[in-house]
């Protein structure tokens, strides 16, 4: 039985250079509805199964899921950008991104159009035997079902939905990422040796670390954002780096029960939505608390995308240039060989934190987007039975997220600090973009 699309909805909510060429303007369908009179209900229902294919999808670790939102977003803005009126198309702003077709003048019907598009660029960011796959198609016909336009309106917009989609498809095939969850562990990689470098972690002494070359990806923008090197590794129990090994040690051993909450909050293990589709989660329930435009949710969806898919590029090539030891490994060396951490310590080097960057990046594009001191409540984990948190702002849960690392005893605090700042740069870049004209 086919679902109906609020039935989707409802269940869902459970180093290149820039191009310096002129940008291309487009112009929005003149006095016909623009993407502004429509409601977001078709991004915010993908937005949705694209965090549901995320969790039950082999192979869509971090870094994959990052890179599959930002192709989301990509889609969906420009798929609807002529209908949104003073902005432009993202040619000549993303690197290499294409000049996609336009009839200018003609009508289309917005949501229509973001319906195929974003069908069309998941069915080709995901592999066909995922699971519930077959829900995107499902919930593509339940958008189409019922929509009142005349026939050639509804071709035009279905053929521009799909035709973006598969130009944009085409434009992350040579990013780098493509097929991502096939190459999560390449056996070819050759580990770096030496006393202070990362080495495999308990429970599961995972071989390969994850996604060893991600960091060479092309960026959705070009954000030139670093951090300064982490304290060389010592043994001397007066060093900078011994300090930051005995403050996870400490901590986890005197966690306090909300301290516990909070790094099991934001742990987003495998399996899960990843700390990427923790973002778009909260983005999606600041939309619906907005009441977003098709029109503000395809700016908000790109610009969050692009950051949170940038910062992991970025941290990606920080962990394997410096390939630094994790804190469980250090310290069962050389402090407590019985202690483990309150959280299991992913398959990857330790600086610096993936979810403390990708945090900072999301709360700048927030912020931007939304204004600062933007009061909310996280209910991502209501379906797991972990209580929703509130914020003061997003800067606010981005700083509890990055924290979170050191409770859950992954992550030394110069590895969270400093992947909060690298972070933010990133989402500086993405809340720049000048998209509008």
């Amino acid at each position: 039985m086919l679902m109906t699309r609020r039935g989707f909805v409802r269940a869902s909510s459970a180093g290149l250079a820039v191009s310096v060429s002129t940008p291309i303007l487009v112009a929005c369908s003149g006095p016909r509805e623009g993407a502004g009179e429509f409601d977001a209900e078709v991004a915010d229902a993908y937005a949705g199964l694209a965090l549901e294919l995320i969790a039950t999808t082999p192979g869509f670790s971090p870094p994959v899921a990052s890179r599959v939102l930002g192709c989301m977003g990509v889609a969906l803005y420009e798929s609807v950008v002529p209908g949104m009126d003073g902005y432009r198309s993202l040619h000549a702003m993303l690197p290499g991104f294409p000049v996609t077709p336009l009839s200018p003048g003609s009508e289309y019907h917005w949501p229509t159009v973001a319906n195929h598009a974003l069908a069309t660029i998941l069915m080709r960011l995901f592999p066909s035997d995922a699971p519930n796959l077959g829900q995107v198609a499902a919930l593509q016909e339940s958008f189409d079902v019922g929509v009142d336009v005349p026939r050639a309106v509804r071709s035009r917009s279905v053929e521009r939905g799909v035709t973006v989609a598969e130009m944009v498809s085409l434009w992350a095939m040579s990013d780098g990422g493509h097929q991502g969850y096939l190459h999560n562990f390449p056996a070819n990689y050759v580990i770096p040796q030496g006393q202070g470098l990362w080495e495999p972690t308990p429970p599961g002494f995972q071989e390969i670390p994850l996604q060893p070359h991600w960091g060479a990806n092309r960026p959705f923008v070009d954000a030139g954002c670093s951090v300064p090197p982490p304290p060389s590794y010592s043994v001397d129990t007066n060093s900078d780096f011994f300090g930051y090994a005995a403050e996870v040690h400490e901590t986890g051993t005197s966690l306090t029960p909300a301290e516990q909450e909070v790094a099991l909050f934001w742990a987003d293990d495998p399996g899960t939505i990843t700390p990427a589709g923790h973002s778009v989660s909260m983005l999606r329930q600041v939309l619906a608390a907005e009441k977003a435009s098709l029109k503000i949710a395809a700016e908000a969806y790109l610009r969050v995308g692009c950051a949170i898919a940038d910062s992991f590029i970025q941290c990606w090539d920080v962990k394997y240039t410096w390939n630094l030891v994790r804190p469980v490994t250090s310290i069962r060396a050389n402090l407590d060989s019985e202690w483990s951490p309150l959280v299991s310590t992913p398959p990857f080097p330790e600086y610096s934190s993936g979810h403390s960057t990708q945090s900072g990046a999301w709360a700048e594009v927030m912020t931007s987007l939304f204004g600062d001191g933007y009061q909310f409540t996280d209910h991502t984990h209501d379906d797991m039975g972990l209580s929703p948190r509130t914020f003061s702002s997003f800067q606010d849960a981005a700083e509890e997220a990055a924290v979170s690392r050191l409770y859950g005893g992954i992550h030394y605090r110069f590895s969270n600090d400093n992947g909060l700042e690298a972070g933010r740069c990133v989402g500086r870049s993405a809340a720049k973009l000048s998209l509008r004209v």
